[in-house]
């Protein structure tokens, strides 16, 4: 049996592929990197990725408003880390008078558990799992940190 392949490396490798055969030749790194952009982050995939946003409304109206400025605070990080108590200050502005600290750690722990974030213990701080998604949710998820914040 054969290991599996990583989905997002899967898509990846097939939008290149197409590529290829639309130019009919092999892909320059500069090229594949377009594809990147334009393709994988851009609106042609963007359909495989919408689930990962629309999963978060297992958490509830009011948990999956916080999951979403957690992971737009962090998307929008220049560094693509945000420490946990920067975190917890955004979960309790959307929040307002009912955040508690149990329900923040239910959230990061729900957001590790769902592959969107890990933590590094070191520095406390959240990162995306997998850069394609922070890149990805950097680019759709503009609009709606402004309205969770």
């Amino acid at each position: 049996m054969n290991p599996a392949i990583p989905y997002f490396l899967q898509l990846f490798v097939s939008q290149i592929r197409m590529e290829e055969k639309l130019r009919d030749q092999e892909l320059t790194p500069e090229q594949i990197q377009d594809v990147y952009t334009r393709r994988i982050i851009g609106p042609t995939c963007r359909a495989y990725f919408d689930h990962y946003s629309q999963r978060l409304r297992r958490y509830g109206r009011t948990g999956e408003h916080a999951a979403l400025a957690i992971l737009n605070e962090i998307a929008h990080m220049p560094t693509g880390r945000a420490s946990s108590s920067a975190l917890y200050d955004v979960y309790r502005t959307v929040r307002k008078k009912g955040a508690s600290d149990f329900e923040f750690d239910e959230i990061m722990a729900d957001l590790e558990s769902d592959w969107y974030v890990t933590l590094n213990p070191k520095t406390s701080e959240y990162s995306f799992l997998l850069s394609v998604m922070k890149d990805w949710w950097g680019r759709f998820h503009r609009a709606s940190s402004k309205r969770t914040k």
